[in-house]
């Protein structure tokens, strides 16, 4: 699903690793996918000397629920304490900055839709557990140590408000950030995730241009490589 996006990112210099997690409703439960993703971090840390890549300037992203994830790994990499938790190290990379696309980022509103969309995704009685309580954002000071965050949804994001609920939340603990927000699309439907799923659309590589100039920002770099 992401290939199309991926290339347009390496089209504009970048090297792309493209990560795969276990589903959580099938094959695990969500801290299972966090050690995935920071398995998967490693595994590039391993071996970037193998690629031509900047290992100074590594940056990630999230859409929907990765970007839950992408958020959970550099809170790993900040945080002792959150290492212990969720039993998972990030080692040798500085994450510069993260792209957040349609983030499903603010899943404990007391809902009947938000219910079912935990207990998919969680085990039984996970309000009593520890790693619950640290990806509730808005309650996790390590959070004030993110480095800079680019936010981006549209009014016809079904989840927008996930992501402008998150903007709140970064603005509290003082994190760097900047937000993308699309109005209805000229020709197209900007919905969830439309920018991974269409990055050919017009409204889609403009975002991208501003994410990956975000990106270089961060880095404080004149050319990627």
């Amino acid at each position: 699903m992401n290939k199309l996006y991926c290339y347009h990112l390496a089209k504009r210099g970048f090297v792309v690793f493209n990560l795969n997690y276990r589903l959580a409703f099938d094959d695990t439960n969500v801290p299972g996918q966090i050690q995935d993703v920071v398995s998967a971090i490693n595994w590039i840390s391993n071996r970037i000397d193998s690629y031509p890549a900047d290992k100074e300037n590594v940056f990630i992203t999230g859409e929907s629920a990765g970007g839950v994830l992408a958020v959970m790994a550099m809170l790993i990499s900040k945080s002792q304490r959150i290492q212990k938790i969720f039993d998972a190290k990030v080692k040798n990379i500085d994450i510069k900055a993260a792209s957040i696309i349609c983030g499903m980022m603010h899943f404990d509103e007391p809902t009947i839709g938000y219910w079912g969309m935990r207990s998919m995704c969680f085990e039984r009685k996970y309000k009593r557990q520890e790693y619950y309580k640290n990806m509730i954002f808005d309650n996790i000071p390590e959070m004030k140590e993110l480095p800079p965050v680019f936010l981006s949804t549209s009014d016809e994001d079904e989840l927008r408000k996930m992501t402008l609920n998150f903007k709140n939340t970064l603005e509290k603990y003082g994190v760097t950030n900047q937000m993308k927000y699309f109005k209805k699309g000229k020709s197209k439907r900007l919905g969830h995730m439309f920018s991974i799923l269409h990055p050919e659309y017009e409204e889609s590589l403009e975002l991208i241009n501003e994410m990956l100039a975000f990106f270089k920002n961060s880095a404080k770099v004149d050319d990627m490589h």
